[in-house]
């Protein structure tokens, strides 16, 4: 709360995890380049927020599971990595992408 009563023009992320720092910078791109929280979700999960809330209602923890059973979307997927700065895409690429196709990395989740 400290930060959104200062209106900081720049914050610096620091970790003694190199990881947790790429990792966020990759976070912050992302919110950079969504234009609402479902944008946001669509391009770290790879599926389309507002296709599944059209048919299935507004996703919640309840529905959750659902959501994430649909396909890859290839083409948010493949227009993210176009968005995001080169460390970015790698963090993108190499970490949150198997993670939607449903690997599960040691020390990631």
């Amino acid at each position: 709360q400290f930060l959104v009563a200062l209106s900081p023009w720049e914050v610096h992320l620091f970790d003694m995890n190199d990881c947790a720092v790429a990792w966020a910078h990759m976070i912050c791109e992302l919110i950079l380049c969504s234009g609402s929280p479902q944008s946001f979700i669509s391009r770290v999960f790879a599926r389309d927020v507002e296709a599944f809330e059209q048919r299935m209602g507004t996703l919640t923890h309840q529905n959750q599971e659902d959501f994430l059973s649909l396909p890859v979307s290839w083409r948010l997927r493949w227009s993210t990595e176009e968005l995001l700065s080169a460390p970015a895409r790698d963090v993108y690429t190499n970490v949150l992408v198997p993670l939607q196709d449903g690997h599960r990395r040691f020390g990631w989740n």
